[in-house]
Protein backbone atom coordinates (compact mmCIF):
# COMPACT_ATOMS: atom_id res chain seq x y z
CA UNK A 1 0.00 0.00 0.00
CA UNK A 2 1.39 3.37 -1.06
CA UNK A 3 0.46 6.86 0.10
CA UNK A 4 1.55 10.36 -0.91
CA UNK A 5 1.63 13.27 1.52
CA UNK A 6 2.45 16.93 0.90
CA UNK A 7 4.40 18.97 3.45
CA UNK A 8 4.69 22.75 3.16
CA UNK A 9 7.86 24.23 4.65
CA UNK A 10 9.92 26.88 2.92
CA UNK A 11 8.99 24.75 -0.10
CA UNK A 12 6.42 22.09 -1.02
CA UNK A 13 7.67 18.58 -0.38
CA UNK A 14 6.09 15.36 -1.65
CA UNK A 15 6.54 12.21 0.42
CA UNK A 16 5.83 8.82 -1.14
CA UNK A 17 5.55 5.94 1.35
CA UNK A 18 5.46 2.16 0.97
CA UNK A 19 3.48 1.29 4.10
CA UNK A 20 3.93 -2.45 3.70
CA UNK A 21 7.69 -2.16 3.60
CA UNK A 22 8.19 0.92 5.80
CA UNK A 23 10.16 2.84 3.19
CA UNK A 24 9.77 6.33 1.75
CA UNK A 25 11.20 9.00 -0.52
CA UNK A 26 10.80 12.78 -0.45
CA UNK A 27 10.95 15.06 -3.48
CA UNK A 28 11.06 18.87 -3.65
CA UNK A 29 9.86 19.86 -7.15
CA UNK A 30 10.65 23.58 -6.94
CA UNK A 31 14.26 22.93 -5.83
CA UNK A 32 15.49 21.14 -8.93
CA UNK A 33 13.06 18.24 -8.49
CA UNK A 34 15.55 16.93 -5.95
CA UNK A 35 15.13 13.69 -4.00
CA UNK A 36 15.85 14.85 -0.46
CA UNK A 37 15.25 11.57 1.39
CA UNK A 38 15.38 7.81 0.83
CA UNK A 39 14.43 6.08 4.07
CA UNK A 40 14.19 2.35 4.75
CA UNK A 41 12.79 1.07 8.04
CA UNK A 42 13.77 4.28 9.81
CA UNK A 43 17.29 4.41 8.34
CA UNK A 44 18.00 7.54 6.27
CA UNK A 45 20.32 6.75 3.36
CA UNK A 46 20.48 10.20 1.72
CA UNK A 47 22.44 13.13 3.09
CA UNK A 48 20.51 16.38 2.70
CA UNK A 49 20.98 19.86 4.17
CA UNK A 50 18.08 22.13 3.19
CA UNK A 51 19.72 25.23 4.70
CA UNK A 52 22.72 24.85 2.43
CA UNK A 53 20.49 24.31 -0.59
CA UNK A 54 18.35 27.37 0.10
CA UNK A 55 21.54 29.38 0.55
CA UNK A 56 22.63 28.32 -2.93
CA UNK A 57 25.43 26.01 -1.80
CA UNK A 58 24.73 23.22 -4.29
CA UNK A 59 28.07 21.52 -3.69
CA UNK A 60 27.28 20.78 -0.07
CA UNK A 61 23.48 20.54 -0.05
CA UNK A 62 23.20 16.84 -0.84
CA UNK A 63 20.13 14.97 -2.04
CA UNK A 64 20.08 13.49 -5.53
CA UNK A 65 20.57 16.37 -7.99
CA UNK A 66 19.73 15.86 -11.67
CA UNK A 67 22.64 16.67 -13.99
CA UNK A 68 21.41 17.96 -17.36
CA UNK A 69 22.25 18.73 -20.12
CA UNK A 70 25.82 17.99 -19.01
CA UNK A 71 27.57 16.12 -16.22
CA UNK A 72 30.74 17.68 -14.89
CA UNK A 73 32.38 20.83 -16.22
CA UNK A 74 33.41 22.17 -19.60
CA UNK A 75 36.81 23.54 -20.59
CA UNK A 76 36.58 27.28 -19.89
CA UNK A 77 32.90 26.73 -19.09
CA UNK A 78 31.92 26.85 -22.76
CA UNK A 79 31.23 24.79 -25.88
CA UNK A 80 30.26 25.39 -29.50
CA UNK A 81 27.21 24.30 -31.47
CA UNK A 82 27.09 25.10 -35.21
CA UNK A 83 29.98 27.50 -34.74
CA UNK A 84 28.32 29.50 -31.96
CA UNK A 85 29.76 29.56 -28.45
CA UNK A 86 27.59 28.90 -25.39
CA UNK A 87 28.51 29.17 -21.72
CA UNK A 88 27.04 26.76 -19.21
CA UNK A 89 27.85 26.02 -15.58
CA UNK A 90 29.09 22.69 -14.27
CA UNK A 91 26.45 19.93 -14.15
CA UNK A 92 24.03 22.06 -16.17
CA UNK A 93 20.91 23.90 -15.06
CA UNK A 94 18.27 21.23 -14.30
CA UNK A 95 19.26 20.98 -10.63
CA UNK A 96 18.49 24.70 -10.13
CA UNK A 97 15.20 24.94 -11.98
CA UNK A 98 11.69 24.31 -10.63
CA UNK A 99 10.15 21.08 -11.89
CA UNK A 100 6.42 20.45 -12.16
CA UNK A 101 4.61 17.40 -10.78
CA UNK A 102 2.45 16.01 -13.59
CA UNK A 103 1.22 12.74 -12.11
CA UNK A 104 1.11 10.90 -8.79
CA UNK A 105 0.01 7.33 -8.13
CA UNK A 106 -0.80 5.73 -4.80
CA UNK A 107 -2.65 2.65 -3.62
CA UNK A 108 -1.23 -0.60 -5.00
CA UNK A 109 1.50 1.26 -6.91
CA UNK A 110 3.48 4.33 -5.88
CA UNK A 111 5.14 6.89 -8.13
CA UNK A 112 5.66 10.61 -8.70
CA UNK A 113 6.26 11.98 -12.20
CA UNK A 114 7.86 15.40 -12.82
CA UNK A 115 8.65 17.35 -15.95
CA UNK A 116 11.01 20.10 -17.00
CA UNK A 117 10.76 22.06 -20.26
CA UNK A 118 12.98 24.47 -22.14
CA UNK A 119 12.39 28.21 -21.86
CA UNK A 120 13.95 31.40 -23.19
CA UNK A 121 16.66 31.32 -20.52
CA UNK A 122 17.74 27.71 -21.18
CA UNK A 123 17.86 28.41 -24.92
CA UNK A 124 20.50 31.06 -24.24
CA UNK A 125 22.94 28.44 -22.89
CA UNK A 126 21.57 25.25 -24.50
CA UNK A 127 19.89 25.90 -27.87
CA UNK A 128 17.56 22.90 -27.86
CA UNK A 129 13.85 22.49 -27.14
CA UNK A 130 14.01 19.74 -24.57
CA UNK A 131 11.23 18.16 -22.53
CA UNK A 132 12.19 15.91 -19.62
CA UNK A 133 9.84 13.52 -17.83
CA UNK A 134 11.28 11.74 -14.78
CA UNK A 135 9.15 9.19 -12.93
CA UNK A 136 10.27 8.20 -9.44
CA UNK A 137 8.96 4.74 -8.48
CA UNK A 138 9.27 3.35 -4.94
CA UNK A 139 9.22 -0.44 -4.64
CA UNK A 140 10.12 -1.66 -1.16
CA UNK A 141 13.82 -1.00 -0.70
CA UNK A 142 14.32 0.21 -4.28
CA UNK A 143 13.97 3.61 -5.92
CA UNK A 144 13.67 3.61 -9.70
CA UNK A 145 14.23 6.79 -11.71
CA UNK A 146 12.67 6.29 -15.15
CA UNK A 147 13.70 9.04 -17.54
CA UNK A 148 12.40 10.27 -20.87
CA UNK A 149 14.43 12.84 -22.81
CA UNK A 150 12.26 14.37 -25.54
CA UNK A 151 13.35 16.59 -28.41
CA UNK A 152 10.62 19.05 -29.40
CA UNK A 153 12.89 20.95 -31.78
CA UNK A 154 13.83 20.68 -35.45
CA UNK A 155 17.46 19.58 -35.07
CA UNK A 156 19.37 16.78 -33.34
CA UNK A 157 19.60 17.31 -29.58
CA UNK A 158 22.86 16.17 -27.91
CA UNK A 159 23.17 15.79 -24.14
CA UNK A 160 24.87 13.70 -21.46
CA UNK A 161 22.94 13.39 -18.25
CA UNK A 162 23.70 11.97 -14.82
CA UNK A 163 22.86 11.96 -11.13
CA UNK A 164 24.81 13.14 -8.09
CA UNK A 165 23.43 11.15 -5.10
CA UNK A 166 24.88 11.99 -1.69
CA UNK A 167 24.77 8.83 0.44
CA UNK A 168 25.02 9.03 4.22
CA UNK A 169 28.12 7.28 5.59
CA UNK A 170 29.85 6.74 8.91
CA UNK A 171 33.55 5.94 9.15
CA UNK A 172 34.79 6.15 5.55
CA UNK A 173 37.56 3.67 6.33
CA UNK A 174 34.83 1.05 6.77
CA UNK A 175 33.44 1.51 3.26
CA UNK A 176 33.73 -1.26 0.69
CA UNK A 177 33.11 -0.82 -3.03
CA UNK A 178 32.31 -3.29 -5.76
CA UNK A 179 32.98 -1.48 -9.04
CA UNK A 180 33.22 -3.27 -12.38
CA UNK A 181 36.05 -1.14 -13.72
CA UNK A 182 39.73 -1.74 -14.40
CA UNK A 183 40.89 1.86 -14.38
CA UNK A 184 40.02 5.39 -13.29
CA UNK A 185 41.15 8.98 -13.66
CA UNK A 186 41.89 11.07 -10.58
CA UNK A 187 40.21 14.46 -11.12
CA UNK A 188 40.67 15.71 -7.55
CA UNK A 189 42.92 18.48 -8.82
CA UNK A 190 40.68 21.47 -9.61
CA UNK A 191 42.39 21.87 -12.98
CA UNK A 192 42.47 18.20 -13.93
CA UNK A 193 41.56 17.35 -17.52
CA UNK A 194 40.01 13.89 -17.77
CA UNK A 195 41.38 13.27 -21.25
CA UNK A 196 44.90 14.44 -20.42
CA UNK A 197 45.25 13.07 -16.88
CA UNK A 198 47.02 9.85 -15.99
CA UNK A 199 44.88 6.74 -16.20
CA UNK A 200 45.37 4.68 -13.03
CA UNK A 201 44.73 1.00 -12.39
CA UNK A 202 41.82 0.35 -10.05
CA UNK A 203 42.79 -2.07 -7.27
CA UNK A 204 39.50 -2.02 -5.38
CA UNK A 205 40.86 0.21 -2.61
CA UNK A 206 40.00 3.88 -1.97
CA UNK A 207 42.16 6.01 0.34
CA UNK A 208 39.82 8.55 1.95
CA UNK A 209 42.71 10.28 3.69
CA UNK A 210 43.37 11.86 0.28
CA UNK A 211 41.02 13.93 -1.91
CA UNK A 212 38.59 11.70 -3.80
CA UNK A 213 37.16 12.73 -7.17
CA UNK A 214 37.55 9.66 -9.35
CA UNK A 215 36.01 9.00 -12.76
CA UNK A 216 35.59 5.32 -13.67
CA UNK A 217 34.81 4.16 -17.22
CA UNK A 218 32.76 1.03 -16.49
CA UNK A 219 33.21 -2.28 -18.27
CA UNK A 220 30.32 -2.18 -20.72
CA UNK A 221 27.36 -4.52 -20.45
CA UNK A 222 23.57 -4.35 -20.77
CA UNK A 223 23.06 -3.25 -17.16
CA UNK A 224 25.71 -1.21 -15.36
CA UNK A 225 25.94 -2.03 -11.66
CA UNK A 226 28.13 -1.25 -8.66
CA UNK A 227 27.74 -0.98 -4.90
CA UNK A 228 28.95 0.69 -1.72
CA UNK A 229 28.82 -1.16 1.60
CA UNK A 230 29.07 0.81 4.84
CA UNK A 231 30.12 -1.54 7.66
CA UNK A 232 29.85 1.31 10.18
CA UNK A 233 26.25 2.30 9.42
CA UNK A 234 25.47 -1.30 8.43
CA UNK A 235 23.87 -0.84 5.06
CA UNK A 236 24.66 -1.47 1.42
CA UNK A 237 23.68 0.67 -1.56
CA UNK A 238 23.43 -1.10 -4.89
CA UNK A 239 23.18 1.08 -7.99
CA UNK A 240 22.03 -0.31 -11.32
CA UNK A 241 21.52 1.63 -14.53
CA UNK A 242 20.73 1.14 -18.19
CA UNK A 243 23.55 0.90 -20.70
CA UNK A 244 23.47 4.65 -21.41
CA UNK A 245 25.17 5.26 -18.04
CA UNK A 246 28.66 4.11 -18.92
CA UNK A 247 30.59 6.01 -16.21
CA UNK A 248 30.74 6.16 -12.42
CA UNK A 249 32.06 9.15 -10.48
CA UNK A 250 33.12 8.74 -6.86
CA UNK A 251 33.41 12.01 -4.94
CA UNK A 252 33.47 13.24 -1.36
CA UNK A 253 34.86 16.00 0.83
CA UNK A 254 37.05 15.27 3.81
CA UNK A 255 35.28 15.81 7.13
CA UNK A 256 31.78 15.43 5.64
CA UNK A 257 29.56 12.40 6.34
CA UNK A 258 28.60 11.66 2.75
CA UNK A 259 30.02 9.92 -0.30
CA UNK A 260 28.64 10.56 -3.77
CA UNK A 261 28.40 7.49 -6.01
CA UNK A 262 27.28 9.02 -9.29
CA UNK A 263 25.94 7.37 -12.45
CA UNK A 264 26.98 9.42 -15.50
CA UNK A 265 26.41 8.79 -19.19
CA UNK A 266 29.93 9.78 -20.22
CA UNK A 267 33.07 11.58 -19.08
CA UNK A 268 33.37 15.34 -18.44
CA UNK A 269 33.68 17.88 -21.28
CA UNK A 270 31.91 15.64 -23.80
CA UNK A 271 30.42 18.63 -25.65
CA UNK A 272 33.93 19.73 -26.58
CA UNK A 273 35.46 16.30 -27.08
CA UNK A 274 32.41 15.12 -29.08
CA UNK A 275 32.60 11.70 -27.47
CA UNK A 276 29.94 9.67 -25.66
CA UNK A 277 27.04 12.03 -26.37
CA UNK A 278 23.43 10.87 -26.41
CA UNK A 279 21.58 12.35 -29.38
CA UNK A 280 17.80 12.63 -29.73
CA UNK A 281 16.36 13.07 -33.21
CA UNK A 282 13.77 15.83 -33.85
CA UNK A 283 10.42 14.69 -32.48
CA UNK A 284 12.04 11.66 -30.89
CA UNK A 285 12.93 10.58 -27.36
CA UNK A 286 15.34 8.45 -25.36
CA UNK A 287 14.05 6.36 -22.45
CA UNK A 288 16.39 5.08 -19.78
CA UNK A 289 16.56 4.32 -16.05
CA UNK A 290 18.60 4.25 -12.85
CA UNK A 291 17.88 2.22 -9.73
CA UNK A 292 19.05 2.69 -6.12
CA UNK A 293 18.55 -0.35 -3.89
CA UNK A 294 19.25 -0.04 -0.16
CA UNK A 295 19.96 -3.14 1.87
CA UNK A 296 20.10 -2.98 5.66
CA UNK A 297 22.68 -5.27 7.20
CA UNK A 298 21.80 -4.90 10.90
CA UNK A 299 21.37 -8.28 12.52
CA UNK A 300 22.26 -9.86 9.18
CA UNK A 301 18.89 -8.67 7.87
CA UNK A 302 18.68 -7.79 4.20
CA UNK A 303 15.94 -5.59 2.86
CA UNK A 304 15.11 -8.26 0.32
Amino acid sequence: MYTIEKHKKEYLEYELKDLNYDSSIKIIPELGGIVSSFNIKGEELIYFNSERLLAGDLTMAGGNPVLFPISGTLTNGSYKIDGQQYNIQGHGFAREMPWEVIETKEGNYGSIALELRYNEHTLEVYPFKFHLIFTYVLDGNSLYINQEYINEGEKDMPFYSGFHPYFMVGDKKQLKFNIDADKYVDCSDEYADYYKSEVKKYTGKIDFDLPVDFVFPLNEKATMSYSMEDLDKEYKMLIEAAEEFKFLVLWTIQGENFVCVEPWMTAPDAFNIKKGLCVVKPGGSINTWVKYEGQLLMGLESCK
